[in-house]
């Protein structure tokens, strides 16, 4: 089979390897789709350690069951399947706590390591209790977007605790997890804010029901979110951007008792803030670790949720380092999948 293997930065190449074989409990997964994550792009340009070289990338992803093990009971061949990025030990004194699979203290993490290989591949083993069955309305281009959108839906809907109609919302950040945190919020119709530089992100942000959109770079989005507020803040603030210069203003727009959500990727940067404000106003801020798959599937499956216009972009797997290159560039995309 091939697979897209990352031997440094920059460097990605095509190569032919065996088929993995699988054990009693696992399934043969034959890929069909495969999205590229800010954070696959961080590691491609070398700014995040987060990726163990050489590995297979790819966390974003759907395919086909092509072979079960002796011992699989709950999926056959040919169903659609998606897997969990992380897979936790079930032993750690956090997975018996209950804790989410994210905070496992010995994880296995799909897409990053040479033991954990990723979705940028024809095929794929996993194990069968971290495989979620798609329905069959749903398309693998569709599979593929379930994992970023369970990660957007965890930072608004659990970890962001949840949000009332009435209520308004403020998102930093539209790139494809700022975008889904939108759609993941506009399933109960809450009033909700947009800011980013970028004008087609905008623009998406309007298809998908923003009732606002800010340019940060035209004018202070700060002052913008308290005329629109009354002079309070938001109930709820999202940072999907991970920019220092979002995350240093989040206090500020956030209403007295708000709540405040990080899921952007903010490696290796620090930001100052007030912390004075916090106590004062009395914020809850969060960092955002976890995801909530089966959610995330009803709602695509229900079409609650039209995710498919955020894909922008579609490559053939001999092609990865081309899709690597333009995600690079991204103010050139929005979603890009690649295609074993």
């Amino acid at each position: 089979m091939k697979s897209a293997v990352f031997s440094a930065p920059h460097n990605m190449q095509v190569k032919e390897v065996e088929i993995p074989s699988y054990k009693d409990d696992e399934i043969l997964v034959r890929v069909k789709a495969c999205g590229i994550c800010g954070t696959d792009v961080e590691c491609y340009l070398g700014n995040s350690i987060e990726g163990v070289f050489p590995y297979v990338p790819g966390h974003e992803w759907s395919g086909e069951v092509s072979e079960v093990g002796d011992a699989v009971t709950s999926l056959k061949k040919g169903d659609k399947v998606v897997g969990q990025t992380v897979e936790p030990c079930g032993i750690c004194d956090r997975c018996k706590n209950g804790m989410n699979p994210e905070l496992c203290r010995n994880p296995r993490v799909f897409g990053f390591t040479p033991a954990t290989p990723g979705g940028f591949s024809e095929y794929s083993v996993r194990k069968e209790r971290f495989l979620s069955k798609l329905p069959g309305n749903c398309s693998f281009i569709e599979g593929a977007l379930v994992e970023p959108f369970s990660v957007a839906y965890y930072g608004v809907w659990v970890n962001g605790g949840g949000v009332q109609a009435s209520e308004d919302v403020v998102i930093t950040g539209l790139g494809p997890i700022g975008l889904f945190a939108l759609a993941a919020v506009k399933v109960v119709g809450a009033r909700t804010i947009c800011v980013d530089p970028i004008e087609r992100r905008r623009e998406l942000a309007l298809n998908l029901g923003a009732d606002v959109v800010i340019d940060p770079s035209k004018k202070d989005a700060t002052d913008e979110i308290l005329s629109l507020t009354g002079g309070f803040g938001a109930d709820l603030v999202v940072d999907a951007s991970g920019s220092p210069s979002a995350l240093g203003k989040i206090v500020d727009m956030a209403d007295n008792g708000g709540r405040i959500s990080l899921i952007g990727n903010s490696f290796n940067k620090t930001i100052p803030v007030e912390i004075w404000k916090v106590v004062m106003k009395g914020l809850s801020i969060r960092g955002s670790a976890g995801s909530r798959f089966q959610s995330a599937i009803e709602l695509i499956a229900g079409r609650k949720v039209d995710l498919l216009s955020l894909v922008s972009h579609k490559f053939s797997l001999p092609d990865v380092g081309d899709a690597f290159e333009l995600a690079s560039k991204r103010v050139e995309s929005i979603k890009i999948l690649v295609l074993p």
